[in-house]
């Protein structure tokens, strides 16, 4: 409900508080590039706590809340519905594929315990670091695309 809330008056909540769409995209970026440094500089934990399966659990992190709806994606749904750039009917495309997105992900995270379990620890711990790697160039190149917004060049 958050991002669709977000896709519905975002630009308009961003407007009235004056800050620029670059600007956003730029904030967006720096959040989405320490939530991708996480992933690749985590350490894994060798505790033998009966808990120890949670906090390694893909299903748990990064998919989980608060990232879901957290300010990376707010971000994006944000910038993908520009009204100066996006027509009600690009708009509304958005919303659709949001919420096929998230059917998506709420099948990933029903299936994340059967695919780690294939996986294993350390094919997990792989995977959530190329993702990590994945996720900082695109966190850079959103950054990148704010600042060439508000320095023109």
């Amino acid at each position: 409900m958050i991002l669709l809330v977000f896709i519905a008056i975002g630009q308009l909540v961003l407007e009235a508080l004056g800050i620029d769409l670059a600007s956003f995209r730029i904030a967006g970026g720096l959040v989405l590039l320490v939530i991708a440094l996480r992933m690749v500089l985590a350490e894994t934990e060798t505790s033998s706590d009966t808990d120890a399966p949670l906090r390694g659990n893909v299903a748990v992190f990064p998919l989980a809340m608060p990232f879901i709806a957290g300010p990376a994606s707010i971000m994006a749904v944000v910038l993908l519905t520009d009204n100066n750039v996006y027509t009600v009917w690009q708009q509304a495309e958005t919303a659709v594929l949001l919420l096929l997105v998230l059917a998506f992900t709420y099948a990933c995270l029903v299936g994340a315990e059967l695919v780690q379990r294939l996986l294993g620890q350390t094919g997990a711990s792989v995977v959530s670091r190329i993702m990590g790697l994945i996720l900082a160039a695109l966190a850079v190149q959103s950054i990148l695309t704010g600042l060439h917004d508000v320095l023109h060049w």
